[in-house]
């Protein structure tokens, strides 16, 4: 069962507020399930330079719910709420 295991990006905003981030992955892409205080690095996010200055791209995990199959059809999932965040300085070479 674990084999179908999606994992679900929801984005948490200012107030607190949810928002489904049409984002969907499997737990080998983490290389398992990321667990509150992890920080992800969006998959989109562009190489720095000088020239540029990132606006969000980290994603700060701060809850999660998981989601049993409770249908044979239906795959279990696990909904990561994230909080969308900028690069730091010290995070340049990450």
């Amino acid at each position: 069962m674990s084999d179908h295991l999606r994992i679900r990006i929801i984005f948490e905003n200012k107030d607190g507020e949810y928002r489904d981030g049409k984002h969907e992955f499997r737990p080998e892409d983490f290389g398992g399930v990321p667990a509150v205080g992890d920080v992800i690095i969006s998959p989109w996010l562009p190489p720095v330079n000088e020239d540029y200055q990132e606006q969000g791209g980290f994603w700060e995990v701060v809850t999660r719910y998981f989601k049993p199959s409770d249908d044979p059809s239906d795959n279990p999932y696990v909904a990561l709420v994230v909080r969308e965040r900028s690069r730091g300085d010290r995070e340049i070479g990450i």
